[in-house]
C-alpha cells in the first residue's frame, strides 16, 4: 500500500486549500504584528528612542565658571581662584563597583570602603548619572588615571577652578570660606544652578554676596564611545565669570592688626568715622579657609569645633562683653544732656560709694577727691558715674546708649550677627520676674552688670562721638564690578540717625578723650603719639566677681579664664578724624595696659603708612 497521499482527488484539494489559507492567515497575522510594532517603535516613539540613543552617546559636561576676586580698597587681591581637576565616574558606564574601587584605590590615594561609600550614597548629577570620587586630585594622581583612561572607561576627569585665599587667615571670618553644597541648600533652592558637588559660600561675604561672586556655569555635548570615552566636543557654552567684590578694608592695615592679635583671643575694628567704612576687622584665633576648600579630615573638623578658644567664631560681631568704661563715654553724654550734671559738677569719691549695706569700690583704692567730668573720664572714676547713674535711672541710661547703636544688630552684610544688650526695668520684670534694683543700675553705670556689647557696636559709638554726632552704617563692601569693569553696584555713606547732643557737650567728652590719652594722669597714655593727637578710653570689664572687691591680685597669678577683658577705643587724628579704633582683648586685664599700647602701635603704622595721603586731604581742605 502507498503511503503517498493522491492530490489529484477533490478531498484532498480541499484540505490542503485549507491549510494553505490557515497558513497564509498566521503569516499575514504575524506580518501584520510586526508592522504594527514597527509603526509603533518608528513612529509613535521614535523620538523618544531617538532621544535614548542619543543620551547614550552624548554626554553633559558642566564647566565651572571663574568665582569672582575679593579685593581691598586699593586694589590689592585678596581672595583668588587656582586650576584643580576633579574626578568623577558616569554610573551608566561602570556597573562593577567592587572592581572600579579596587582599580582605583591606589591611584587616588583612597580605600576601597570608602569610593564604595561614596558612589553609593553620594549625591549625583540629574542630568547623567555621575558622581565626584575626589576633588582637587594632585598632580600624580591626575597623570596615572591619564595614563590608564583606556583600562578604565567611565571614569572622568573634569577642570574646575578652586579658590584660593591669597593670605591665609587673613580677615578669615570677615570674608568666610566655601564648602560642598548640602541637600538642605539644594532643596530650598537657595543657590541658583546649584548641583550636588558645587561649592558655595558658608560664611562671611562669601555668603552674603554669593549670587554676585558665583557666576554662570558654561557647558560641553561631547560625544562618548560604548566604554564611555569622549570622542569628540560637539557643541560649547562658555561659563561667565562672577563679579568682583572690592572690600573697604586696607590690606596693610587689616596685616598689620592680625599681627597684633597674634597669640590672643579678642577683636579689632578699625573704622573711618565720616563714612562708616571698616577698614580693617579681626577676630583672633582665626582659621585658614583654604583647608575648607581642600578638604580636611573628620578629625580635624572635630578639633576646630571643640578647640576652647572658638576659632570659627568672629568676636567682631557674634562675641558679647561687657563694656567696662568705655560706656563711661555714653553716661557722661547723658548726664550732660539730661542736665543731671554739667561741666562744673563736683562729685566726692572717696574709694568708694555705698547704697544702703552694699558699697560699690572704685578702681583707685583711695579715691579721686572732689572730681568733675573732664577729669573723672581722664581717670576714669568709678564713683562719680556710679553717682550719675543713681541721678539718671537704668531706663533713660538706657535710650541714650540704643541711640548710639547698642542692643541691636548694626546690620553689616555679615551673618549670624549677636545685637548684644542694654537692660531696662521692664526687661529684668520680663525676663526674670523681678523688679529692678537701684544697686543694678551702679553697676551698669560702669559697664558691668547685664550690659553686653560687640566690638563693631563700640566702633560704631565711638565713630558717632569723633564725626559731630552722626551714627553711620557699618560698610564692608565699596563696589562691585563684573570681570570686565562695569559697575554693578557702588555704595555711599548711610547715615543711621543724628545724635541730640549738643555741640558744647560734645566737645566736652571729647576734649576728655583726648586727655584721657594725653595728659599725664590718664589711663590711655600708652597710645599716645608725638606728631598726632589721639582722643580714646581705656575699659576694663569684670569676668568675675571678686569676693574681695579691693583684692587685686597679678595677672599672672589669676587663671585665664577669671582675668578681666581689655578694652581700649579711640579717634585720631583728635581734629578732622581719619580713623577710629575698638580692641578687645579676651582675659587680658586692664584696657589701659593690655589694649591702649596695641592701639598705639596700629595707629603709627597706618598713618606712616598714609601720610602722604592725609598730607593732601589736609592741603585740598
Amino acid at each position: 500500500m502507498s503511503l503517498r497521499r493522491n492530490w489529484t482527488n477533490k478531498e484532498d484539494i480541499t484540505i490542503l486549500d485549507k491549510r494553505v489559507g490557515l497558513a497564509s492567515l498566521v503569516v499575514m497575522m504575524v506580518t501584520a504584528v510586526i508592522i504594527l510594532r514597527l509603526l509603533h517603535l518608528q513612529i509613535y516613539m521614535g523620538d523618544t528612542y531617538s532621544d535614548l540613543s542619543k543620551s547614550n552617546r552624548i554626554r553633559i559636561r558642566y564647566i565651572t565658571p571663574l568665582r569672582g576676586g575679593i579685593f581691598d580698597r586699593n586694589g590689592n587681591l585678596m581672595v583668588s581662584n587656582r586650576p584643580s581637576f576633579k574626578v568623577t565616574v558616569d554610573l551608566d558606564e561602570r556597573k562593577d563597583w567592587t572592581a572600579l574601587a579596587h582599580l582605583l584605590a591606589p591611584t587616588l590615594g583612597m580605600n576601597e570602603e570608602e569610593i564604595l561609600v561614596r558612589i553609593r550614597t553620594g549625591d549625583r548629577n540629574y542630568l547623567h548619572n555621575s558622581i565626584c570620587l575626589k576633588s582637587d586630585v594632585s598632580w600624580e594622581e591626575l597623570s596615572s588615571i591619564e595614563t590608564n583612561k583606556y583600562e578604565l572607561p567611565g571614569i572622568n576627569i573634569e577642570v574646575e577652578p578652586k579658590r584660593d585665599y591669597v593670605f591665609p587667615g587673613l580677615a578669615g571670618h570677615l570674608i568666610g570660606f566655601l564648602g560642598e553644597i548640602n541637600k538642605v541648600e539644594l532643596e530650598e533652592g537657595l543657590y541658583f544652578d546649584a548641583r550636588p558637588g558645587d561649592y558655595v559660600g558658608k560664611s562671611g561675604i562669601e555668603k552674603t554676596y554669593g549670587a554676585f561672586l558665583q557666576g554662570r556655569k558654561g557647558g560641553r555635548q561631547v560625544e562618548v564611545d560604548a566604554s564611555g570615552r569622549e570622542v569628540r566636543t560637539i557643541s560649547r557654552l562658555q561659563p561667565v565669570s562672577g563679579d568682583n567684590i572690592y572690600l573697604t578694608l586696607d590690606l596693610p592695615l587689616q596685616q598689620v592688626v592680625q599681627k597684633e592679635l597674634e597669640g590672643k583671643a579678642g577683636a579689632i575694628v578699625a573704622m573711618r568715622p565720616s563714612t562708616g567704612e571698616i577698614l580693617a576687622m579681626a577676630s583672633s584665633p582665626t582659621y585658614d579657609q583654604n583647608q575648607f576648600v581642600r578638604g580636611m579630615s573628620p578629625q580635624f573638623w572635630k578639633e576646630l569645633v571643640n578647640d576652647s578658644l572658638k576659632p570659627l567664631q568672629d568676636r567682631t560681631i557674634q562675641g558679647q562683653y561687657p563694656p567696662g568704661s568705655v560706656f563711661k563715654i555714653i553716661m557722661a553724654l547723658a548726664g550732660l544732656q539730661e542736665g543731671v550734671i554739667n561741666e562744673k559738677t563736683a562729685l566726692y569719691c572717696g574709694g568708694k560709694y555705698c547704697l544702703g549695706t552694699t558699697c560699690f569700690h572704685c578702681w583707685k583704692k583711695g579715691g579721686h577727691g572732689s572730681i568733675k567730668v573732664h577729669d573723672a573720664i581722664v581717670q576714669s572714676c568709678d564713683v562719680f558715674f556710679y553717682q550719675v547713674g543713681r541721678m539718671l535711672g537704668v531706663d533713660r541710661i538706657a535710650k541714650y546708649a540704643r541711640m548710639f547703636g547698642l542692643s541691636k544688630r548694626t546690620n553689616v552684610c555679615l551673618t549670624n550677627e549677636m545685637p548684644g544688650l542694654i537692660p531696662t526695668s521692664a526687661w529684668k520684670l520680663a525676663r526674670f520676674n523681678v523688679p529692678w534694683q537701684k544697686g543694678e543700675t551702679l553697676s551698669i553705670s560702669i559697664g558691668q552688670g547685664f550690659s553686653l556689647v560687640t566690638p563693631l557696636q563700640i566702633a560704631t559709638a565711638i565713630s558717632a562721638v569723633a564725626n559731630g554726632g552722626f551714627v553711620l552704617q557699618p560698610q564692608l563692601v565699596k563696589k562691585i564690578e563684573t570681570s570686565g569693569g562695569v559697575i554693578v553696584q557702588q555704595f555711599q555713606p548711610q547715615v543711621i540717625r543724628k545724635l541730640p547732643f549738643s555741640p558744647k557737650h560734645l566737645e566736652a567728652v571729647r576734649l576728655a578723650l583726648k586727655d584721657a590719652v594725653n595728659a599725664p594722669r590718664g589711663t590711655g597714655s600708652l597710645a599716645r603719639l608725638n606728631e598726632i593727637a589721639v582722643a580714646g578710653k581705656t575699659g576694663t570689664a569684670q569676668v568675675v566677681a571678686l569676693k574681695d572687691p579691693l583684692r587685686r591680685e597679678k595677672l599672672e597669678d589669676m587663671p585665664y579664664e577669671h582675668r578681666d577683658h581689655a578694652w581700649f577705643t579711640c579717634f585720631a587724628p583728635y581734629e578732622n578724624s581719619d580713623i577710629v579704633l575698638a580692641i578687645l582683648i579676651e582675659h587680658g586685664g586692664h584696657g589701659g595696659s593690655a589694649a591702649a599700647p596695641i592701639a598705639g602701635r596700629i595707629l603709627k603704622s597706618y598713618f606712616k603708612c598714609h601720610e602722604a595721603d592725609l598730607l593732601t586731604e589736609a592741603y585740598n581742605d
